[in-house]
């Protein structure tokens, strides 16, 4: 239906007006016989709203607002010439040679108000309250029409949020009382009314005042629950539509404000609007962040195809876990934990603390946890120092039998089987020698096996190459001086590691004192010790 809201002059709107059409759309701005003239708003039933001037009908110069918020700069009067906004077609509203500017942000502003009084009809002055007045946030729309004297067309709009309504209309027109106004703003949904005078030279006189009750002979009801003012109009452009504002009164009431008045405030901080960017720049946005989903995408496509075809073959991707191949401890071995790995996100005396806490202290709680996480990292060490020890104690077996490997088979006694157990013995030999055995004498045959090359009585020079017999098999004597000097590296490595393998030792039977005295007492140390050997790793 066809609604109109302002003056008719000869029949013709006049001046400020309302009109909302059949389709939706609306017009709110300049009239002047009959005609859109001067600064108006018109907007779209789908949303998009021009802001611009008019003359006879025709849109001029302005700002088109999209429902995307992306202002472009309009230029109709060259654009589009003597076409109303209603005949254009897509492709002329919105072109390429508009310029595109985003909604700036909003500003810190702040503007008086004076709170509208509570009254109650045949109460008298008594009845007078400021109950219905609280502190109140949210989001400012204006009342569409701007005067709220009949049920608001942004209805769905209004919903949760503070309404700006425009006091009037002014004589001669039929006058609309505060309370119908703001009776349409609480059936909108409206958090919090404020009422801006329509005369710009206007100031505070008297106290704008709201009934429970009728609103007017026969109508609704109104019952009074959300918090009005009223502001003066050279103060309307501290209001700004979309931000986010805050109704409050003030502490205390200044000396020279009349008996009766409550002073407050209605203020925007700074802010930013929903939207700063072009569509352009949000066109680029959003492809680059499908783009890198889209990557993301590919790459989990492709292990989970590796996952798929592993387990097809029957290639077992867990044998790499270490649960699962056998190194249960390796990730506290010092030799064998990665730098690289990130620390663990929660400490286990914060878990410990919180699992105390419910059944002690909290200061008792923070103690046995410190004192957990003290003999946690003591126990950490000394697990990692038996693996290290261990860790040495097979280095050392493995240079040994690196030794064995290099010595000739000459100077290494051949081993023998020890019975049924498959196990290898060498025989020892018998160095004692009794007083009653003569001492033998080495034959000539004993050194058979080495001939120099200066003849068979010469005997062997230390830097001349020398030929010896082992198994049958010659060799040079260069060969058999670099096993015995790789031998005696290997030895003295071994002695190394033996002396190292010592200090840890020692470093954890430390350790294990420490341990004991933080959870007992010197007496019951004593008696564990005691009862309790020490283990063979420690």
């Amino acid at each position: 239906s066809f609604h109109f809201i302002g003056w008719l002059v000869n029949g013709l709107p006049e001046g400020l007006c309302s009109v909302r059409w059949a389709d939706g759309s609306e017009y709110h701005g300049e009239f002047a016989d009959g005609e859109m003239l001067g600064y108006g708003r018109y907007i779209f039933a789908d949303g998009l709203e021009f802001r611009g001037d008019f003359k006879n009908g025709i849109p001029g110069h302005g700002l088109l607002y999209p429902a995307d918020d992306i202002r472009r700069l309009a230029d109709y009067e060259y654009s589009s010439p003597e076409t109303p906004l209603w005949n254009m077609l897509p492709h002329q509203l919105i072109h390429q040679e508009m310029i595109e500017m985003p909604v700036p942000r909003f500003i810190w502003t702040k503007a008086d108000c004076l709170a509208a009084v509570k009254a109650v009809p045949g109460t008298g002055p008594d009845g007078h309250t400021f109950l219905h007045i609280s502190t109140v946030t949210a989001q400012l729309v204006w009342a569409r029409p701007i005067y709220a004297d009949q049920p608001l067309w942004n209805a769905a709009e209004c919903r949760g949020k503070i309404v700006a309504i425009l006091r009037g209309p002014k004589a001669p027109a039929p006058p609309c009382n505060y309370s119908i106004k703001l009776y349409h703003a609480q059936e909108a949904g409206a958090v919090g009314v404020i009422f801006v005078d329509y005369d710009s030279f206007a100031a505070f006189t008297v106290v704008p005042r709201v009934e429970n009750g009728p609103i007017c002979r026969g109508g609704p009801i109104l019952a009074v629950r959300i918090p009005c003012f009223l502001t003066l109009n050279k103060l309307a452009g501290v209001l700004q539509e979309g931000a986010s504002h805050t109704l409050m009164l003030a502490q205390g009431v200044p000396a020279h404000v009349p008996a009766g008045w409550k002073i407050g405030f209605i203020f925007c901080r700074w802010q930013e609007h929903r939207r700063l960017m072009s569509k352009d720049e949000e066109r680029k946005l959003m492809s680059d962040f499908f783009s890198e989903r889209k990557h993301e995408r590919a790459e989990e496509n492709e292990l989970l195809q590796d996952r798929l075809e592993n387990l097809r073959l029957g290639v077992n991707f867990l044998g790499d876990k270490e649960f699962v191949g056998g190194g249960v401890l390796d990730s506290l071995n010092f030799a064998k934990q990665d730098e690289r790995a990130p620390p663990p996100k929660t400490r286990s005396g914060t878990v410990t603390q919180a699992m105390l806490a419910k059944v002690t202290s909290q200061k008792k709680a923070k103690e046995l946890s410190d004192k957990a996480d003290a003999a946690y990292e003591i126990l950490g060490g000394l697990v990692q120092g038996a693996l290290g020890s261990m860790t040495g104690e097979l280095a050392a077996l493995q240079v040994v039998e690196t030794a064995r490997s290099y010595t000739p088979s000459r100077q290494r006694p051949e081993s023998q089987d020890d019975g049924d157990t498959g196990r290898k013995r060498v025989p020892v030999r018998n160095t004692k020698r009794s007083h009653s055995q003569p001492r033998e004498r080495a034959s000539k045959s004993d050194f058979s096996s080495y001939q120099s090359d200066a003849g068979p009585e010469s005997s062997p020079a230390p830097n001349r190459r020398v030929k010896f017999q082992d198994d049958g098999k010659e060799g040079d004597g260069d060969k058999a001086t670099g096993l015995r000097d790789e031998r005696l590296k290997l030895l003295a490595r071994l002695t190394q590691l033996e002396s190292e393998n010592q200090i840890l030792r020692q470093q954890q039977s430390s350790q294990s004192s420490t341990i004991s005295s933080l959870f007992t007492s010197p007496a019951s140390s004593s008696r564990i010790a005691a009862a309790s050997p020490k283990p063979e790793w420690l």
